[in-house]
């Protein structure tokens, strides 16, 4: 006869010991996730996909949009992106119009040419590329030794210079400038600061500036490529460097929230500006624009938002905001 009391007795008895079994296997693989998580090598290596590691550290991989720049026309902002991403914005439209994907991590300058036609980025995957403006075609991908941080187009366009830090010579900032004709390197550039984070050149290209991760800046002129000016602008790290379109104004950017506008004459300081308070751990200004008519200045923040403000009346006067899936 069947004991069918028992048999009941059994099973579910049974059940529950595969239920705890499972309880139990499904805790230990999400323990050895927390662990495999929290002891993950601390040398900075980053892995791109299945293939390519990238063993520097990014600086910028907690942050969204990280630069931007003004089209000659106006009518348009770039910006470049932790996601390794650079999308066009029409600003009276307030949207995204293009896309351009190319590079393999985070974009950490992106600079419209002179004449529009089109946009040099640079990225912590030490390559600079240039592409059409209007098509979103790649037009030249250039390898180089270290991350850029920087790129910047001359008034001519005849070269582009780019920032970062010496391979051989420690806490020594290098420019170096390309020729767009056949893309040769002209001409290099070392100060006594500390990586390279931004660059610009005068609007008639006899002055080319750099600011760096130390908080300073540092001018050249191009006719005897002497340092003609060395100061200590900020306390943080200087993101962006402009100058004004008459050449007499430079602006500066800093991790420190501020904005600060100088002589270019002698570096004597014009007028400051604050960020908006720090919140929700964005902190910082992360690069400026002047727009072609010297009146706005975009600014663009760790939260992937866009500032436009008034140069005449030093008021904001629009906000552009990155749309997230």
């Amino acid at each position: 006869m069947f004991q069918t009391g028992k048999l009941k007795l059994n099973i579910v008895a049974r059940s529950d010991e595969m239920e705890k079994m499972v309880r139990f296997g499904f805790c230990y693989i999400i323990l050895l996730m927390v662990t495999f998580s929290l002891f993950q090598p601390t040398n900075g290596d980053k892995t791109i996909g299945f293939q390519e590691t990238y063993k520097e550290e990014d600086p910028y991989s907690d942050i969204r949009i990280n630069t931007i720049d003004w089209s000659p026309d106006g009518k348009k902002i770039v910006s470049g992106s932790t996601n390794k991403t650079i999308q066009l914005w029409d600003v009276i439209r307030d949207e995204i119009i293009l896309t351009l994907k190319g590079h393999e991590a985070s974009i950490t300058s992106v600079r419209w040419s002179s004449d529009g036609k089109y946009i040099a980025s640079s990225s912590v995957d030490k390559r600079i590329i240039i592409w059409d403006a209007f098509t979103g075609m790649v037009v030249e991908d250039l390898e180089t030794n270290s991350s850029i941080r920087s790129v910047a187009w001359s008034g001519n366009d005849k070269w582009l210079a780019c920032g970062s830090s010496t391979e051989d010579i420690k806490d020594t900032g290098l420019i170096t400038v390309w020729h767009t004709s056949n893309w040769t390197v002209h001409r290099r550039y070392r100060s006594d600061m500390t990586e390279i984070q931004s660059i610009g050149w005068s609007p008639n290209d006899d002055h080319i500036s750099g600011s760096s991760a130390d908080g300073k800046v540092c001018i050249w002129d191009r006719g005897t490529d002497e340092e003609k000016h060395l100061i200590k602008a900020h306390s943080r790290s200087i993101q962006s460097i402009e100058w004004s379109n008459n050449g007499s104004w430079i602006l500066t950017c800093s991790l420190d929230n501020k904005i600060k506008i100088w002589n270019a004459s002698d570096m004597k300081l014009i007028k400051e500006i604050s960020g908006r308070p720090f919140e929700f751990g964005v902190q910082g200004i992360l690069d400026i624009s002047l727009s072609p008519d010297g009146e706005h200045l975009a600014c663009c923040y760790a939260d992937s938002s866009i500032e436009i403000w008034s140069l005449n009346y030093y008021k904001l006067i629009q906000t552009l905001r990155e749309q997230t899936n």
